[in-house]
């Protein structure tokens, strides 16, 4: 049965400029059945039990023990004897006692129901890949400044000369790095079934609220870095104030030597035709840009890629078209793609692992390689972190019913000057970017 939106039903999480209106989700469709409506629906249950195969936990043919239950099931809707008896055995399922529990359960679990899921799940890559986590206590309150250096001249003067006069203006420019709430939707399910007993944990297991959240997550970070208004992948910048320009190189720095965008166009070794499809020549462009850095950065770390590279699947194989297997000429790097199959392979002194990211647009001809620096930094404050149900509530309980939702407190930002730390390789076949 799908998921239904209670008619105007709205929860109002939180208070003053932090309050969230919700929607409240029912996982289990209507939560009321008329004795015809339960008739109904065991009548075509009980149809199609007879084409059931295989055997109980008892050894009992599993199509008459299942027309049996329903039988059984329709019988007692009007039979206030065998409403009792049902009682009582759930309440003695719910037992403290294990002997007289364990009876009542095993009667109850009489059916043994494989059960199958057609949900299909994304991957969590780009917070690892892309993101430093700060946790910040409750009361602290992120703020980006951006100073850069002043480069001092040197000049040769004689015995009665002085030198010239340098006046510093420290103009940093702050930014308070906005922070809000990621909240689920209140869900709302049944605690209890009369036939069933207890069917929380069922009713939970087709939700995973820390599994949604961590998607959000993760797809904050991603549209963060490729969303279609995102400007992080491009060329860099140098308007404005000098503390916002992507870089500023020191005078002695040949600039020629420097990568002048974050988004690059791979080219054939003849460097004029562009690369058309993922291969070897992309993983050289990576190195290649990371070289590019060496020594630049003030920290004293180079950059280096980590061998891991994002990617859409069906990107992955166009790695083989390199190599030719029916070839006379054999090496290390051949060798291992045929033995060990195309998700990995060692070229250029790094291990590249290619990763496969079903998230990704595969008519977007790009990939994403982990370099050792993180360019975009994710708060939290697990202070504030809720997760909340509707325990208590008098309300709710009294229909047999319960609500559960989670908020977190996040911000996700990245500075000009850390674009650097991370690109984009485009394999398009054209010289314009993704």
């Amino acid at each position: 049965m799908k998921n239904q939106i209670l008619p105007g039903e709205y929860r109002v999480i939180g208070s003053g400029r932090n309050a969230i209106k919700r929607r409240v989700i029912e996982l289990a469709g209507t939560m009321e059945y008329s004795i015809p409506d339960a008739l109904r629906s065991a009548r075509i249950n009980r149809s199609r039990a007879q084409f059931m195969t295989g055997k109980t936990v008892a050894g009992l043919p599993l199509a008459e023990a299942t027309m049996a239950f329903y039988d059984g099931l329709m019988a007692g809707l009007k039979d206030v004897n065998v409403q009792k008896q049902r009682e009582e055995l759930l309440k003695n399922a719910a037992s403290r006692d294990a002997a007289v529990a364990a009876g009542a359960r095993k009667q109850l679990a009489s059916l043994r129901v494989e059960v199958f899921s057609n949900y299909l799940y994304a991957p969590a890559l780009w917070l690892n890949q892309y993101a430093e986590v700060i946790n910040l206590k409750d009361d602290e309150r992120p703020i980006a400044q951006r100073i850069t250096k002043q480069e001092i001249a040197i000049y040769g003067v004689g015995g009665d000369g002085s030198p010239h006069q340098v006046k510093i203006s420290l103009d940093p420019d702050e930014t308070l790095i906005p922070l809000g709430y990621l909240t689920t939707d209140i869900v709302r399910y049944r605690k209890v079934d009369i036939y069933r007993g207890r069917v929380v944990d069922p009713a939970l297991a087709t939700i995973n609220l820390s599994y949604d959240f961590g998607q959000k997550v993760d797809g904050q970070v991603q549209t963060l870095l490729i969303g279609s208004s995102s400007t992080f992948f491009g060329p860099f910048t140098f308007t404005g104030k000098r503390a916002n320009w992507s870089y500023v190189a020191h005078s002695r720095i040949k600039t020629a030597n420097l990568p002048t965008t974050n988004d690059v166009i791979c080219y054939a070794q003849d460097d004029v035709t562009p690369v058309n499809g993922f291969g070897f020549q992309v993983l050289a462009y990576i190195v290649d840009y990371c070289a590019r850095w060496d020594g630049a950065f003030q920290d004293g770390v180079n950059l280096k890629p980590s061998g891991r590279i994002l990617l859409p699947p069906a990107h992955i194989k166009n790695i083989a078209s390199g190599i030719f297997p029916s070839g006379a000429t054999r090496n290390k790097i051949a060798d291992e793609l045929m033995e060990q199959g195309w998700f990995g392979v060692h070229y250029l002194g790094v291990d590249w692992l290619f990763v496969p990211d079903n998230t990704l647009d595969p008519t977007v001809l790009a990939c994403y390689p982990e370099f050792n620096k993180k360019p975009v930094q994710v708060f939290f404050k697990p202070g504030l972190d809720e997760e909340k149900d509707s325990s208590g509530d008098y309300q709710i309980e009294s229909k047999n019913e319960e609500e559960r939702y989670m908020r977190r407190v996040f911000g996700a930002y990245y500075d000009s000057s850390r674009r650097a730390y991370a690109a984009r390789f485009n394999y398009n076949g054209t010289t314009e970017p993704a």
